[in-house]
């Protein structure tokens, strides 16, 4: 452990010289930030359908502009 401590004061050093000190220690956490816009399960699942929808168009296109598939026209 003397080594860890030795590390921590020196990163403490250079955040002074550097002006970069904090007014809370590091070991403390902050409360996540609430949701604002809570989702419904609803929406979730159209959420995640789109993506995925638009995920294969994206893979469609690319295979077409690269010259893998061709339209059958």
């Amino acid at each position: 452990m003397p080594h860890r401590t030795t590390q921590r004061r020196a990163l403490d050093n250079l955040r002074e010289q550097a002006g970069l000190t904090q007014t809370e220690s590091v070991e403390e956490s902050r409360a996540p930030a609430p949701r604002r816009f809570p989702l419904t399960p609803r929406q979730s699942l159209l959420l995640a359908l789109f993506l995925f929808v638009d995920v294969c168009v994206l893979g469609l296109l690319f295979l077409l502009v690269t010259k893998r598939i061709a339209l059958p026209f």
